[in-house]
């Protein structure tokens, strides 16, 4: 199953603003697709099925009691009524264990059998399957006969190509002097090819503001330097003239080749200035890594400063004039100048592109695939029934949402610049975000019917294996395995499970004997279900169907119409096919909304039904399932139709807009809160809450001024010791700077100059990484990718020039094919980060580079062209890799295995308060907005879920670069992870939908007590146990820590025994009922909702019904939570060792 984001895009307002308008549901793959189009998304795993609420499944008792009331209607209202006891709690809550307990020995095959199937790992490709496939040509095979592809290849190419001119060209060439193939290693590593106009202009104005911020550090050391040196002059002319008077050089022409001869013969090297340079690079090194640790989508603007820096500083080191500054600062602004002035006229002749535009076409390519997810629901609703054995198999329609999910990444790349560019169309850059938010939200309701699946799926498994209850997820407690003979562990959660499965057994007998027990009882019954659900709600998403393809047909004519509207004909065109398009919409639009929610006199004909009438309640829950996900996809749809029906009307044609323009809201006006309706919501306690604060259990709060300022600074001093970003900088720094004291020593600076050395300290400070699988696998393909580099650059520069100096047609010749090639590669490698790419093209660019160099414009030291550049720079990259993994791995290793526990242990304590923002929201916030004039995303807690999507977007990174890192002491449980990555997941999703639930009340004031308390929000006990358990669960996970053998889960169980308890905690079955006058009397009965059948098939009653389901569902998530974290860490204290012993002694 595909992961969700696991999370949320961000909003497009601006970049403070982002986490705060997007949508968390469809950013599950957030980083999942990068540049190079790669699949974060969890794999698929056999043997476990989703857990859902399904509908109960009981055996057929032949002898049923007589009912207690007779009504001369062959199945009364009355009847009905008290029949639906069981069959809304077993509705709510899938029945966990039908089975006959007496045969312990098939128990235990299946027992067995199941352990196998969770327990052992699946099989994954070798390794070196891996890197093959990474080696192998797909960047190009793939793309290119791609439109698409060929005209972001084009871009970079002709930069590439332009660059190689001016290189080749004698004047050019001597102008921009020895680092000219500075001009295509800045176009490698920041291609401007696929990019709009304004994030080409901003990145390269980004890349030079870097080199000034490496050179200043530069600049700043020899300023510092000049005061301490011994042998010091004032300007280049000073210096100059001190060569010819001591006859070390004459006058003429090659005066300036003399002084560089001299420089870096390390005649005026000295210890003291070498430390200030030192120090120099140790502060520029470390701030640009912990900028790009900060910043991670800027790491190549990061990368080229670095370089720039480890440049500047070693070669100004040498000089003994300020102006040595100055000189090498020139050689390297000449050559990044030009390949940002040639980037950004690319941006604007080539194939140009704004963000508004990009974010437009790929919104618009996401509603193709929602049309393509909808037609196939159609599709599947129509022709699948729960008989059938390929029903529940939701592959391909997942699939397609993973597609939809997978454009948010590049959407969010573009985002960055919305507001900072020039554009002209029919929308402003704000109209943009509420665009993106709104077709976002559409994805959201959409996808929300993978759980209408999974519950009838999850009804049908327990009808189809009925005769033996234990394959679901939760159950690991089983036959204890000997861990070094079969590669598993000893089973845990004994404790959990005997209770659970107990539990529900002694529930389902004391309740299956009650009299019109209503259930499911055969694979008949869940067609019936179908069946009705396709009666009732199929024309309804028919019409959104077609709905939501004319948006997408109206943002197709809008996106294109631009400076097109000066063309007489196009305007014509567009006037008559958007007239068309509006008609159409606004009847579309229409029919949607007419028959947004069948009426209760509908309902009461679907659900009341004679002919199948103990199927009353499973049809009522499960209809409101779909009902509650079809309106929020209808409403998702209006949304869209409301923006295009307000910009139709006050923005007709294209006009300007330019960068940080400012927008003007007007915000809602804040009603005056009602006392009364206050009280009733909260019953009694005050609004404000204590905010939870931590605590120093070692110290009370400072009283004096000293006091705060020390523990502060404590505090900053220690957040700084366990920064692993720090500290891994400090290394990095620290062995760059020791690796280029060659640079530092008057005997070794001519070789470190002429051998280019300075390729190894630039290797290790752009190859260090904080985790394990990153240190391997960028390892393993940076040595290869340079080895292939230098290798494909050898054979280019022989083919162009033979043995000799160089010929200017063929090596233009050469590098027209080559960077073509090198260019698909640079964009659409299938690397698992974009680093092992960049290596290639920029040792393919060295070599050639280098070797025209010298050839051409020898420098003082030449390294000569061919194989000698080859081969120094691949055993430069290969001693910097592999002193880069030596300092990312010693030490301490940071274990990719450690980033994921922490990871998933913090989304777990956000999902505790995710509850309470949830139950905040319903009881605060949305009954004093009864108009809901602000949207869902806005709301505190929609927003905890979007950051905690966000967490487990990164978590599914990690996991996949896991396949990477060596295991040493034991394979890594990659499907446990995976299962427990995929539960958070669903718990985020159904919280996301339980709140919008929450949200579609009518009358949200007077069912909020109802609904809280039916939802077990007002229950001490199962609340306690509910953040014991994220608790324990998160801490065990973090600490690696082993969970008591006995823990307060069973949450599920719990909250169907409080149901019953409570009597469903509503009067629905008469003033007369025992459970009800239970409630009656002990409970503030003012607060309760009197139901009778119009209010319970009313959209309140419904709602009511949905929210109770997500919410059971969520208690299962939680519970099977614990038992994956257990099966991870071990369970101690030992407490029950005979569990027949346990068994509870009062009734539910």
């Amino acid at each position: 199953m595909s992961s969700e984001k696991e999370g949320s895009e961000g909003s497009l307002r601006n970049e403070s603003e982002r986490s705060s308008t997007v949508s968390p549901l469809d950013r599950t793959n957030i980083y999942s697709d990068s540049y190079q189009n790669q699949d974060d998304s969890i794999e698929s795993y056999d043997g476990v099925d989703p857990v859902g609420i399904g509908n109960t499944v009981t055996r057929n008792s032949e002898n049923q009691p007589q009912p207690l009331y007779e009504d001369d209607r062959p199945t009364s209202i009355r009847a009905r009524r008290m029949s639906t006891r069981s069959s809304v709690h077993s509705d709510v809550g899938h029945v966990l264990l039908r089975q006959d307990t007496k045969d312990k020995k098939i128990m235990q095959e299946k027992k067995e059998e199941f352990l196998r199937s969770v327990e052992k790992e699946d099989d994954v490709p070798s390794i070196w399957r891996k890197y093959y496939e990474m080696i192998y040509p797909s960047f190009f095979l793939s793309h290119w006969r791609n439109p698409e592809s060929l005209k972001i290849v084009l871009r970079s190419w002709l930069v590439a190509w332009v660059s190689v001119v001016l290189m080749i060209i004698p004047n050019s060439h001597a102008w921009f002097g020895n680092a000219s193939f500075l001009l295509l290693i800045v176009t490698f590593v920041l291609p401007p090819g696929g990019k709009s106009i304004s994030d080409v202009f901003i990145h390269n104005i980004l890349i030079f503001t870097g080199l000034i911020y490496a050179w200043l550090h530069a600049f700043i050391a020899q300023a510092i330097s000049m005061h301490i040196r011994k042998t010091k002059f004032d300007s280049t002319t000073d210096f100059v003239q001190h060569l010819i008077e001591n006859s070390t050089c004459e006058m003429g022409s090659q005066v300036q080749r003399c002084l560089q001869r001299e420089v870096f013969k390390g005649n005026y090297l000295e210890v003291g200035a070498s430390f200030v340079s030192a120090f120099a690079l140790f502060s520029a090194l470390l701030s640009t890594f912990m900028m790009m640790s900060f910043f991670p989508l800027y790491r190549g603007i990061g990368i080229l400063t670095t370089i720039f820096s480890i440049i500047i500083t070693s070669y100004t080191n040498a000089f003994p004039m300020l102006g040595g500054a100055v000189q090498v600062g020139e050689l390297i602004f000449k050559p990044v100048g030009i390949s940002a002035a040639l980037s950004m006229i690319s941006s604007i002749l080539v194939f140009p592109s704004t963000a508004s535009s990009k974010i437009l076409d790929l919104t618009v390519k996401k509603l193709e695939s929602y049309k393509e997810y909808s037609k196939m629901q159609i599709s599947y609703l129509h022709e699948s029934l729960p008989s059938h054995e390929q029903f529940g198999d939701i592959s391909k329609l997942q699939a397609i949402m993973a597609k939809s999910r997978a454009m948010s990444f590049p959407i969010m790349l573009n985002a960055r610049f919305l507001h900072k560019e020039f554009s002209y169309m029919r929308l402003a850059p704000s109209d943009v975000d509420k665009w993106y938010n709104s077709v976002v939200e559409v994805g959201n309701a959409l996808a929300g019917l993978e759980f209408f699946y999974m519950n009838i799926q999850e009804c049908k498994k327990w009808i189809v294996h009925k005769s033996d209850g234990f394959d679901d997820i939760a159950e690991f407690e089983l036959k204890n395995y000997e861990p070094y003979k079969t590669g598993v562990y000893s089973p845990v959660a004994h404790y959990e499970m005997h209770k659970k499965l107990q539990g529900y057994k002694k529930y389902f007998d004391a309740t299956e004997n009650q009299d019109g027990s209503q259930v499911i009882k055969t694979i008949d019954d869940l067609d019936y279900i179908m069946g009705v659900i396709v009666r009732l709600f199929s024309a309804q998403l028919d019409r959104c169907h077609k709905t939501l393809g004319l948006c997408s047909v109206w943002m197709q004519l809008t996106n294109k119409f631009r400076l097109s509207r000066f063309i007489p004909s196009y305007k014509r065109k567009y006037r008559n096919d958007m007239a068309r398009c509006q008609e159409d919409l606004s009847q579309a639009r229409k029919e949607m909304m007419e028959n947004l929610d069948p009426s209760t006199t509908r309902w009461k004909e679907i659900c009341f039904n004679d002919e199948k009438a103990y199927l009353v309640m499973p049809v009522f829950g499960q209809a409101s399932l779909f009902s509650f996900i079809l309106k929020q996809y209808a409403l998702s749809i209006e949304d869209v139709c409301t923006l295009i029906e307000e910009w139709d009307t006050t923005k007709v044609i294209p006009r300007l807009y330019i960068p940080f323009q400012k927008y003007i809201y007007r915000g809602s006006n804040k009603e005056d809160d009602d006392p009364r309706r206050n009280e009733r919501i909260n019953n009694g306690v005050k609004e404000s809450r204590i905010k939870v604060t931590k605590r120093s259990p070692d110290a009370l709060p400072p009283e004096t001024k000293l006091g705060v300022c020390i523990r502060r600074f404590a505090k900053g001093y220690q957040h700084l010791m366990n920064d692993s970003s720090f500290l891994l900088g400090v290394k990095m720094a620290v062995a760059t700077v020791c690796t280029n004291i060659l640079a530092y020593s008057p005997a070794t600076l001519y070789w470190y100059y002429g051998h280019r050395i300075l390729w190894g300290p630039v290797s290790i400070a752009i190859s260090v990484t904080i985790d394990s699988y990153d240190s391997v696998y960028n390892g393993v393909s940076r040595i290869v990718c340079t080895f292939l580099g230098a290798f494909v650059a050898a054979i280019g520069w022989y083919i162009s020039c033979g043995n000799g100096r160089g010929n200017y047609y063929g090596f233009g010749a050469v590098c027209f094919v080559l960077f073509f090639f090198a260019c698909f590669h640079r964009h659409f490698s299938s690397h698992y980060n974009p680093l092992p790419a960049i290596l290639f093209s920029v040792t393919l660019v060295l070599v050639l580079g280098t070797s025209w160099q010298d050839a051409k414009i020898p420098p003082v030291a030449s390294l000569k062209w061919g194989l000698e550049p080859a081969y120094s720079r691949f055993i430069a990259v290969l001693a910097g890799t592999s002193v880069a993994f030596i300092i990312s791995c010693f030490p301490h290793v940071t274990t990719g295995s450690k980033k994921v526990r922490n990871l998933i242990s913090s989304v777990l304590k956000e999902i505790g308060q995710t509850h309470c923002e949830v139950k905040e929201a319903f009881t605060c916030r949305f009954p004093k907005d009864p108009s809901r004039h602000k949207k869902l995303r806005e709301d505190p807690a929609y927003q905890q879920v979007f950051r905690s999507l966000l967490k487990l977007a990164g978590v599914n990174k990690v996991i996949r670069g896991m396949q990477y890192e060596p295991h040493i002491m034991g394979k890594w449980p990659k499907k446990k992870y995976q299962i427990l990555v995929q539960s958070e997941i669903h718990i985020l999703k159904l919280y996301y939908l339980l709140l919008a639930s929450l949200r579609m009340f009518d009358d949200s004031d007077g069912w909020s007590y109802h609904i809280r308390h039916r939802l077990g929000w007002e229950n001490g006990d199962l609340n306690s146990a509910y953040f014991a358990v994220i608790f324990m669960s998160a801490s065990a996970l973090s600490q690696r820590s082993a969970l008591p053998n006995i823990t307060p889960s069973e949450l599920a169980f719990k909250h169907l025994a409080l149901l019953s308890d409570m009597g469903l905690g509503d009067p629905f079955y008469g003033s007369d009922d025992i459970f009800y006058n239970k409630v009656r009397k002990n409970s503030q009965d003012d607060y309760f909702v009197e139901l009778n059948e119009d209010i319970l098939l009313g959209n309140d009653g419904r709602c009511n019904m949905v929210t109770l389901i997500l919410m059971h569902l969520i208690y299962e998530k939680v519970d099977e939570i614990m038992i994956i974290v257990k099966s991870l860490v071990g369970e101690e204290f030992d407490f029950l060792t005979d569990f027949e012993e346990y068994t509870p002694k009062e009734n539910i």
